[in-house]
């Protein structure tokens, strides 16, 4: 941020988040970053000949995902089950 200042950029042209949601934003920030993160750690995970099935369409996205459900509670949070997604042209 001090360089693109230094460069000239004004303060008033910079949107800055700490990566937590905003009252004012009604989307979740950092989806899109995540859905890649997770995309390519499923691409390496097949490069490297994981045993585990992942499914790719033609576009290279994952098909089939595992939704892990929890809740907090006074004791942090507990894990109450899982959800299996398969997507099916």
């Amino acid at each position: 941020m001090a360089e693109l200042l230094e460069s000239g950029v004004e303060g008033d042209q910079l949107y800055l988040t700490d990566g937590l949601n905003s009252p004012e934003l009604d989307v979740l920030q950092f989806s899109s970053q995540i859905f890649d993160c997770v995309t390519v750690i499923a691409l390496a995970a097949e490069s490297a000949g994981s045993t585990d099935t992942t499914d790719f369409d033609d576009n290279g996205d994952p098909t089939t995902a595992t939704f892990e459900i929890f809740h907090f509670g006074d004791d942090g949070y507990e894990i109450v089950g899982y959800q299996e997604y398969a997507y099916d042209d």
